[in-house]
């Protein structure tokens, strides 16, 4: 009996080479198992992977932390080896990085989903607000159907019309209707200060060399 056990203590003080597992062989993540960046299960009230890449950059580098954040629970590169795509039960090796280019190819949908989520400077709401008044100009000028200075005034003050940036109308002293916004440069940075967004407006504005 002795001797049986210290034939097992001999195994287990010896030292085995045990050579590393095939990335194939990897088992990977668990696939009922949400990685970062995957929608969420519906019902959770958690905010879709798109609000969170629509601040990200359009360019090379933030399009790739899109197809990390989108599909990065389903693929991997390991270093010298490749590209491996999980299948649901392994990791397949993708030798012609086709499955992988599927995916990336996918990623210029999920922009423009990311659109609804994009959050307007008050440089971008400033160039709406400009746009819906070009609008509604132009709109009276084919009202009008005339340069005369009246005729065009009077087509303004009926203008009443619905744009994709919302409706537009005009008030009797001629001023457009809506919710326009007053931008101010401050220590060469632009900021809405109208209507108010926390940043306090410099009044009198001093000259422009000492902006």
């Amino acid at each position: 009996m002795t001797a049986g056990v210290e034939e097992v203590r001999t195994i287990m003080g010896t030292p085995e080479d045990v050579a590393p597992m095939a990335p194939e062989d990897h088992p990977g993540p668990r696939p009922d198992t949400a990685a970062p960046g995957a929608p969420p299960p519906d019902g959770t009230g958690a905010a879709p992977p798109e609000k969170a890449a629509a601040g990200l950059p359009l360019n090379d580098v933030g399009n790739g932390r899109r197809f990390a954040a989108y599909f990065g629970q389903d693929v991997i590169s390991v270093p010298r080896v490749g590209w491996f795509v999980w299948t649901g039960q392994v990791w397949a090796k993708d030798d012609d990085e086709l499955a992988v280019r599927r995916l990336g190819q996918k990623v210029s949908a999920r922009i423009v989903a990311e659109a609804a989520h994009v959050e307007l400077s008050a440089a971008q709401r400033a160039g709406i607000a400009e746009a819906r008044a070009t609008i509604a100009e132009l709109g009276a000028l084919a009202t009008a159907g005339s340069l005369d200075r009246e005729k065009v005034r009077a087509a303004i003050a009926a203008t009443d019309l619905d744009t994709v940036y919302g409706k537009v109308t005009f008030l009797d002293n001629g001023q457009i209707k809506g919710n326009s916004v007053v931008l101010q440069i401050i220590d060469g940075k632009i900021y809405q200060v109208y209507p108010s967004m926390g940043t306090t407006p410099v009044n009198p504005v001093p000259p422009w060399n000492k902006r």
